[in-house]
């Protein structure tokens, strides 16, 4: 029982202490639970962060060859590409059709890409979110394209990219091969870059 009193009277001498001091002790559990919604909150957005960025980096290139000519990206060769091929330990090589387009109506840049699925479709292309919403397009709408010789080029939207994806497919046009090259008027036989993989995994 003595015990028990001896307890009683701590806990009476705490409560007593914490309501002569209510506004102080209020204060700081004010602070101390600010302090550790913040810092939940930047661990919950690096986690978030580093997440997404294994997803994007996934399946990005190991190695990337690009020219680069008075410190500046020019287009690379095909020849390039027999002459990696030989380079021991090389196990693919491929190509890339990539670039930026400035649009000078809406101030936007585009991000034009050419992939294995849309070098087949002449005529019709595939976009981000982004687009779609600065260009108030929809699909089965026209998207007109100035050339570098100046003569336009109608593209018909053919799929808008999921909501999921607009984290790194917002600006992006998927296109054919055919109409990049008209477009940015880049001969047959030259790349944006090369691509390579490699026998030994990467790092």
């Amino acid at each position: 029982m003595a015990w028990i009193e001896k307890q009683r009277n701590i806990l009476d001498f705490a409560l007593s202490s914490l309501l002569r001091r209510w506004g102080k002790n209020l204060a700081l559990v004010v602070v101390y639970t600010l302090i550790v919604f913040i810092l939940a909150s930047i661990f919950f957005l690096t986690h978030s962060i580093k997440r997404e960025a294994s997803i994007v980096l996934q399946e990005s290139p190991e190695i990337v060859v690009q020219r680069v000519i008075a410190g500046r990206h020019d287009l690379v060769p095909e020849s390039y590409m027999e002459a990696i091929r030989r380079i021991p330990g090389v196990r693919l090589v491929k190509e890339r059709l990539w670039g930026y387009y400035f649009e000078p109506a809406t101030g936007a840049n585009y991000t034009m890409v050419v992939t294995d699925g849309s070098r087949t479709k002449n005529g019709v292309i595939n976009i981000g979110t982004g687009v779609a919403r600065v260009a108030g397009v929809q699909e089965e709408d026209t998207i007109p394209f100035k050339s570098s010789a100046g003569t336009y080029l109608s593209l018909e939207v053919a799929d808008i990219f999921p909501h999921e994806s607009e984290l790194i497919a917002s600006d992006m046009i998927e296109i054919s091969e055919e109409d990049f090259r008209k477009i940015f008027a880049i001969p047959e036989s030259f790349f944006t870059d090369i691509t390579l993989q490699v026998r030994n995994k990467m790092n």
